[in-house]
């Protein structure tokens, strides 16, 4: 007997792998089928990647779906093919090489593998305990998705390189399917992969380390019903599928198994010792506890935990520092913008991997607009009528005085508009009901003795949106009115938007004598139109009906004007629009950031169109200021300031002097080829922001309008030109006259800081020009 068989004989005997009495001890030394019979015992299923087929006590086979971008039975070659077999392998592996996703709509280039949901029905969990083993191999530096799904239980790693587990678990109201990053994992080399679930604890093993152990404090559950996918994510199957990526095993158990199990599957003698937790570790284990602390209301808690997650990201030196991002993973529509007995409160989608899939809602809380800390997360998506996703929501108040929120719901018959009330100051939300059969994003708002509700809807027959408008007395009973508003379509149009004349997140506000309609989007981005709400007949009619945008850079997928107070001058009411830039990403130490929230912004009409203004309350985060008067700038010339940052306001007033174009440069390197520049045109009197700029919108698509970044200033021909400009290290946000630019930069290098005045065509005079460094809003 070699040595390796013996060490392998004592290490299988002490952690019951074999038993030391077996007759067939000497075979099992000697085969590694037998080795790999022992180590997936009681397995429910094992994959090997030989076929199709599967082992266990419930074997399913696998089916391709989708495009060809999948290759099976590959063989392993040399010590990758003696590691595999090592482990219970068969030294064979199937192959992801989905290409990126350029239109989230649009699967048809991707593959993955499924079990229906019938037959996936039979591997759920009939306990408290479960063991999931994936080993993989992902390629450096692209290599990430989705490698396990079904309807209790996912593994997927992010495209920053973090492990994340999805786990159906019970809340007080129901079941959720909670998202749980686990660790920060290596590419470029095979990880095998445990997820250990027991006496209410889940455990996350890569190669024999333990890297993550979270509390679960309620009982695993089952939140839907749906398919089980290898390399692709949700139900119906999509995205984020599995890119660059091999598996070579797959099992999964019953039963928490025994740590020498854990470490026979990971090839090594014995587990080992778990270390000291690095910052990175820290944060991701505040992000959990975030979860219990909402479940349990805990205010005081998940505000300490929100402050130490943006502590750690910060060290991200591209994340915005004063506008709102989420602490970690992604912020997206502003909803439920809601003024509630003093204080502002914003919702968003609580994700890190996936946008819009089973996301509950992240609360941020304000009492000033400038300053926002976290609140417990709710409503969260555990009903059935919203746990595939909580989607846009608004804030209406109910006859007893309570905040009463009216969002859509992800279920599996649909999207549907639900009623939930707080009754403690909006800190939690209960007594969901279904009120709207048919809602995919609305607003709702209350006239005399009458509450209105609007949500975009498909016709029946073509594929062809429309606002639909519905009415109500006691909220729980509504009456569909009509259609409110059909935006124009654009037969010719090259955007899918533009020709199916699609409208989300409609919004209708009055406005002294005129009424707003809000609605996006398109390539051109969020518009609006200025008009008439007949309210006799439910109908809208608009001044203009081609609409103007409410932004000439972003195209601002989501946007909120729904918070209104009483701090105008006199104590007037003022009406607040909250929107979001989708673009900006990052990431400190492999976690992951994504979105930035404009700055609120005091929202007006001026005669035909909107004009949205910066808030006073941004003054406040004002620090060393220098000011500069009376600069003449002239073509090709350059040095004008030497003033740097990249967290700034700065506010520069322009008198003409036959210039064509000039304006003020931000961001610009030292060689002055990178900027982004906030420039004027004297012959159009428009304005805008163009250079060091993202090119490409929310889906990846490339932008189809070439008016990008290009607006009407509604000046006053001749009259000075005053730009406010926002700088906040990858994004940007200029307004001219009340009409604004909002985008993010491409390069975000550190070094470039600089900035400077410029002009073509001729001189112009800046005759003051002041530069505050602003300071962190958290």
């Amino acid at each position: 007997m070699t040595f390796d068989s013996m060490r392998r004989r004592d290490f299988l005997k002490a952690s019951g792998l074999l038993a030391v009495a077996s007759p067939s001890l000497s075979a099992a030394l000697e085969s590694p089928l037998a080795l790999a019979k022992e180590a997936f015992e009681q397995a429910k299923i094992v994959w090997n990647m030989n076929s199709l087929d599967a082992t266990g006590t419930h074997p399913l086979s696998l089916a391709v779906k989708g495009a060809k971008t999948i290759q099976w039975a590959q063989k392993l070659n040399g010590a990758e093919y003696e590691e595999s077999i090592k482990r219970g392998g068969d030294g064979r592996v199937v192959a992801f090489d989905n290409p990126p996703m350029s239109n989230m709509f649009d699967n048809s280039h991707q593959g993955w593998l499924s079990i229906d949901v019938e037959q996936a029905q039979t591997l759920r969990p009939v306990g408290s305990a479960a063991s999931l083993y994936v080993r993989a191999f992902f390629e450096k530096p692209d290599g990430w998705g989705t490698l396990f799904f079904s309807d209790w239980l996912g593994l997927a790693v992010h495209e920053s390189g973090l492990a994340i587990a999805f786990l159906g678990q019970k809340t007080t109201e129901g079941v959720i399917f909670r998202e749980i990053p686990l660790a920060v994992i290596q590419r470029g080399v095979w990880l095998d992969l445990i997820i250990r679930i027991g006496n209410r604890r889940l455990e996350f093993f890569c190669n024999g380390a333990l890297k993550r152990s979270i509390s679960l404090t309620k009982e695993l559950g089952v939140p839907f019903q749906g398919p089980l996918l290898v390399g692709g994510f949700g139900s119906p199957p999509g995205a984020p599928y599995l890119l660059k990526t091999k598996i070579d095993t797959i099992a999964l158990w019953d039963q928490a198994i025994a740590e020498s199990r854990v470490a026979f599957l990971s090839g090594i003698d014995g587990l080992k010792p778990q270390v000291e937790e690095a910052p990175a570790s820290q944060a991701i284990a505040a992000y959990n506890r975030f979860y219990d602390a909402s479940e349990s209301k805990d205010l005081d808690l998940c505000r300490r935990l929100g402050i130490s997650m943006r502590e750690f990201m910060k060290r991200d030196p591209t994340r915005p520092i004063y506008h709102l991002t989420a602490p970690i993973g992604f912020i997206y529509d502003p909803t439920g913008a809601f003024q509630f007995q003093g204080k502002y409160h914003i919702f968003s989608y609580h994700n890190v991997y996936t946008r819009l899939k089973f996301c509950s809602h992240d609360h941020y809380v304000s009492d000033d607009l400038v300053h926002w800390h976290m609140w417990p997360m709710g409503p969260l998506a555990d009903s059935k009528d919203d746990v595939y996703g909580i989607y846009l929501a608004n804030f209406i108040i109910d006859k007893e005085g309570l905040p009463n929120m009216i969002y859509g719901g992800n279920a599996a018959d649909g999207e549907h508009g639900i009623r939930a009330r707080s009754r403690d100051g909006m800190i939690s939300f209960t007594d969901k009901k279904v009120v709207i059969p048919e809602y995919h994003d609305g607003h709702a708002w209350k006239e005399g003795d009458t509450w209105y509700a609007i949500t975009m809807r498909w016709k029946k027959v073509v594929n062809d949106p429309e606002i639909v408008i519905y009415s109500s007395t006691d909220l729980d009973q509504w009456t569909e009115r009509g259609v409110l508003f059909s935006r124009p379509k654009q037969e010719n149009a090259e955007h899918w938007a533009d020709k199916m004349g699609y409208m989300e997140f409609p919004y209708l506000f009055s406005a002294g004598k005129k009424d707003v309609l809000m609605a996006g989007y398109s390539s051109t981005g969020t518009r609006y139109w200025v008009g008439h709400f007949d309210r006799q007949a439910f109908k809208f009619i608009p001044d203009d009906p081609e609409g103007l945008r409410i932004d000439y850079a972003n195209p601002f997928h989501c946007f909120n004007p729904s918070t209104v107070d009483a701090k105008g001058p006199g104590g007037t009411q003022r009406r607040i629009i909250m929107a979001m830039e989708p673009r900006p990403r990052g990431a400190a130490s492999g976690l992951p950031w994504s979105g930035v929230h404009a700055m609120p912004r005091l929202l007006t009409v001026e005669d035909d169109h909107l004009r949205q203004d910066p808030l006073p309350e941004m003054a406040m985060l004002r620090g060393a200021h220098q000011s500069f008067q009376n600069i003449d700038v002239a073509p090709d010339r350059s040095g004008y300031v030497k003033a740097k940052g990249d967290a700034l306001e700065i506010v520069a007033e322009f008198e003409n002097r036959g210039a064509s174009l000039f304006g003020l440069k931000v961001r610009l390197s030292k060689d002055g080829k990178t900027f982004v520049r906030v420039f004027f045109d004297t012959k159009t009197n428009e304005y805008g922001v163009d250079g060091n700029l993202f090119a490409r919108s929310l889906h990846d698509e490339p932008w189809l309008n070439p008016k990008r970044g290009v607006g009407p200033s509604y000046l006053q021909i001749g009259k000075p030109v005053v730009m406010r400009i926002f700088l906040d290290k990858i994004l940007i946000e200029a307004f001219v006259n009340g009409q604004t630019c909002t985008t993010s930069l491409e390069d975000v290098n550190p070094l470039n800081d600089g900035m400077d005045l410029f002009s073509e065509g001729g001189m112009v005079v800046c005759r003051k020009l002041d530069i505050w460094e602003m300071k962190s809003s958290f």
